[in-house]
């Protein structure tokens, strides 16, 4: 029978007088999110998981730009993106609603590179779909007959409708040393009514030690 005692450290056991560091691994996304102005968007690269400066939970759960944090772990099954308006649509229309979702779909492009010249994957915006499906949810209101119809609430997913993310052909296993970043790729210049987010998600096993 092992001798089991807790150690010093958080999460750290003594088995039969040797450490261990307890882990867990979950099934948990790792995401961050480029912001897009209101405005002319020009043609060239918008690194995504890199460059993190302020931004809180709402837009990444990384900790430190382009690498897992020390003793992390994640394998990544598939990869989804997500287009939301940001919280500022006072002005939105139904009509530059789908313009914009129009010219995104139209001009952007995704690269994930892990490492230095290794490319996983690539391809349009709406190869990657959230799993929520293609589809708009919006309630409309209007304030009088000459007032253009403004929309209260919207949320915008791509992909096919309840259709969920196609698994990776061979899951990516990414370790602390190993350095990852995303590239939103604008391959011509739009102009945006509106200010929006674009939210790339690695669904990922991920593994951690308990602190």
């Amino acid at each position: 029978m092992n001798d089991v005692q807790i150690g010093a450290q958080s999460g750290e056991l003594i088995v039969d007088g040797r450490p261990v560091r307890m882990v867990d691994w979950q099934h948990r996304p790792i995401y961050d999110t480029l912001e897009l102005a209101a405005a002319a968007i020009p043609i060239g690269d918008n690194f995504i998981f890199t460059n993190l400066g302020t931004k809180d939970l709402r837009l990444t759960n990384l900790s430190q730009s382009g690498q897992l944090p020390s003793d992390w772990e994640m394998i990544v099954k598939s990869i989804m993106i997500q287009i939301t308006p940001n919280d500022l649509w006072a002005n939105l229309t139904v009509d530059n609603l789908f313009a914009d979702i129009h010219d995104l779909h139209q001009a952007l492009y995704f690269e994930l590179v892990v490492g230095q010249t290794t490319l996983v994957t690539q391809g349009r915006l709406e190869d990657y779909p959230y799993p929520f499906g293609k589809n708009v949810v919006a309630t409309v209101s209007q304030d009088n007959i000459a007032a253009a119809t403004t929309i209260d609430y919207v949320s915008v997913n791509n992909g096919a409708i309840h259709g969920t993310p196609r698994p990776l052909d061979t899951p990516i296993h990414i370790t602390p040393d190993m350095t990852f970043r995303g590239n939103i790729h604008v391959f011509e210049a739009i102009t945006l009514a509106e200010p929006w987010h674009v939210r790339v998600v690695l669904d990922a096993l991920v593994k951690r030690p308990v602190r």
